[in-house]
C-alpha cells in the first residue's frame, strides 16, 4: 500500500499535530529513520528514530512498523522521562 500527498498536505498536518503533541516528525519505519522532505522532494534521512528515547536500537514491538506492515491505525502510551 502506497500513500501520496502533496508537500502542503504533510506540512498541515505536522502543524495540527504539533499542537497536540511534544514530538512531531516523519519516521521511515523500514529504515527506522527521522526524514525531512527536501525542496527537490528528495528524502534526507536524519537520526534513528528511536533517538529521541535515547535509545541505541529500535524499540520492542516498533507500533510505526507494526502499522506499516498490517494497514492498520495503531496507537500506544509512552512514557518519556517519567511523563506519560
Amino acid at each position: 500500500m502506497t500513500l501520496q500527498f502533496t508537500e502542503r498536505e504533510v506540512k498541515a498536518e505536522m502543524a495540527r499535530l504539533s499542537k497536540e503533541y511534544d514530538i512531531v516528525r516523519l519516521v521511515d519505519p523500514e529504515e527506522c529513520h527521522a526524514f525531512s522532505v527536501g525542496a527537490d522532494h528528495s528524502c534526507k534521512y536524519g537520526e534513528g528514530c528511536y533517538s529521541v528515547w535515547r535509545s541505541t536500537n529500535r524499540c520492542r514491538n516498533c507500533t510505526s512498523l507494526r502499522a506499516l506492515k498490517t494497514g492498520m491505525e495503531l496507537h500506544k502510551t509512552e512514557i518519556k522521562d517519567g511523563d506519560l
